[in-house]
């Protein structure tokens, strides 16, 4: 049987265990870095305890090998890809092409059909149309940000990422102080 991941079921071990057992490999690992930094670069002074994120290359996500899982209270809440890194020394995520992004667009539309939603940002260029679609599908929100400079994909459970939201926020209260605010 096909390993499944499971917004807000499949958990952190679970995952490990699926990517050993595979082949797949752990990039890179850091837990969601407040205020600056990253998590994963070694700048982020305060950082979320309760959310892990795990960077995995090797993996199958729509297509695109490399991704970020993110795990709150070590359960899965989001997939997502950069389809247009920024930049990072040693990083091995390439950038897709304008063209590759509007295939997977194709391809995301032929697998769960119209999106439900679709927008234009300010960047959209007059001849190409949308450029963020949303499928709400019963895995979760899948997003598709086809940006030149900051293209993603993301799958995320709503209802987790609101409970990170309303965790980061009171751990923050928390630690930040009248004129010394080292979270957000």
């Amino acid at each position: 049987m096909d390993f499944v991941y499971r917004l807000g079921h499949t958990t952190l071990d679970e995952a490990r265990a699926y990517w050993s057992q595979n082949g797949m490999k752990i990039v890179g690992a850091g837990h969601l870095a407040l205020g600056g930094g990253s998590g994963m670069d070694g700048a982020g002074k305060v950082s979320a305890e309760k959310v892990l994120l795990v960077d995995v290359s090797g993996v199958d996500f729509e297509g695109i090998s490399n991704a970020r899982f993110g795990f709150y209270d070590n359960t899965l809440y989001r997939i997502q890809a950069a389809l247009t890194p920024i930049s990072r020394k040693g990083s091995t995520t390439r950038s897709y092409t304008d063209e590759e992004m509007k295939a997977l667009s194709i391809v995301l539309r032929k697998k769960y059909g119209a999106p439900s939603r679709e927008q234009r940002t300010m960047l959209a260029d007059k001849k190409s149309g949308n450029d963020v679609l949303i499928w709400n599908l019963p895995t979760g929100k899948l997003t598709l940000t086809a940006i030149a400079f900051n293209g993603s994909l993301i799958l995320s459970d709503e209802k987790m990422e609101a409970d990170v939201r309303t965790y980061i926020k009171g751990y923050c209260k928390s630690i930040n102080a009248p004129g010394h605010v080292v979270c957000w």
